[in-house]
């Protein structure tokens, strides 16, 4: 019986707000704190420090996000070598520097430390955790569809292995699958033949979360597009019958809903496939375990 990986969705978020909480403070302090780091610096050099010795381009940060101005990502590479965190070593191909390695090494290590730190459950229920959460993993790389898991096999690149301590490793199982999620919808909406800003911009409208390309503009400051970009892509989506102008707002049309749909179907049907790999008792087993780890992360009033 194929088992449902929506829950996952909801109690990651939890635990991932209970972490950045806790962490990001002293995280970000280090990133503020490290001369030079611009724009999308600290992003690139993780990139390249994950994928070396082999050389990046800017097609490795467009695959994981393909919502985003691909321009973008050239003119910060080619920044960053300005800045000395990369090395240019062929035309569009860069490479770590000395520096950036060092950046890159003195923020995993902090980051371990701060992870480790965390009181949350005793390390039996994290080992089990962990063991349950690979074999989800492991069967998603081993499912035939969707072919192309490019965001899944980023988690090999930044594992830090079986003697990281166990809230890392719990915290990159719990990213590696977010990544397959991110992979399998864009195996769903792929097939409808438009890029990742239009598929973007109809999710908005269709959620309601903006109806104008000033609103796209300034709720996705960081996908890089401006309103003129945004403009044009509601113009498109407009012309295929997917959404519709009234008043100088746009809105879904029945069109737009029932394929937007469509790809919900698509990705949950993707996404659960992984998840016969527990039977119900593991299912039930790693419901109970990832919502006793939210709680215990969970910020109380007090501390914030």
């Amino acid at each position: 019986m194929t088992q449902s990986g929506r829950w996952f969705i909801d109690v990651t978020e939890d635990i991932f707000a209970g972490i950045g909480a806790r962490t990001d403070p002293v995280l970000n302090r280090f990133v503020e704190e490290t001369g030079g780091l611009e724009g999308l610096d600290i992003l690139l050099i993780q990139v390249a420090y994950g994928f070396a010795p082999e050389a990046i381009t800017p097609e490795h940060p467009i695959k994981r996000t393909p919502y985003a101005n691909p321009k973008a990502f050239e003119q910060q590479m080619d920044e960053a070598v300005g800045r000395g965190w990369l090395e240019a070593v062929a035309e569009s191909q860069y490479k770590l520097t000395v520096k950036g390695k060092e950046v890159v090494e003195r923020l995993f290590a902090l980051a371990d430390d701060e992870f480790a730190a965390l009181q949350s459950l005793p390390d039996t229920d994290l080992e089990r955790i962990v063991a349950l959460l690979y074999k989800v993993i492991k069967k998603a790389q081993e499912l035939p569809e969707p072919a192309e898991k490019w965001a899944l096999s980023w988690g090999s690149k930044f594992d830090r292995g079986p003697s990281a301590p166990l809230m890392v490793q719990v915290r990159r199982r719990l990213i590696d699958l977010l990544a397959y999620r991110d992979d399998v919808h864009v195996a769903a909406w792929q097939p409808y033949g438009v890029g990742g800003q239009a598929w973007e911009a109809l999710t908005f409208v269709w959620r309601g979360e903006a109806s104008t390309a000033a609103e796209l503009a300034e709720k996705l400051p960081y996908r890089n597009y401006d309103e003129d970009a945004y403009a044009a892509v509601l113009q498109d989506l407009a012309s295929r019958g997917w959404i519709a102008a009234e008043d100088g707002r746009y809105a879904v049309t029945e069109k737009g809903k029932s394929l937007r749909q469509e790809a919900e179907e698509a990705t949950d049907r993707y996404f659960d496939a992984a998840w016969i790999a527990l039977d119900e008792a593991e299912m039930g087993e790693l419901k109970g375990l990832l919502g006793r780890l939210a709680d215990a992360l969970k910020v109380s009033e007090e501390e914030v």
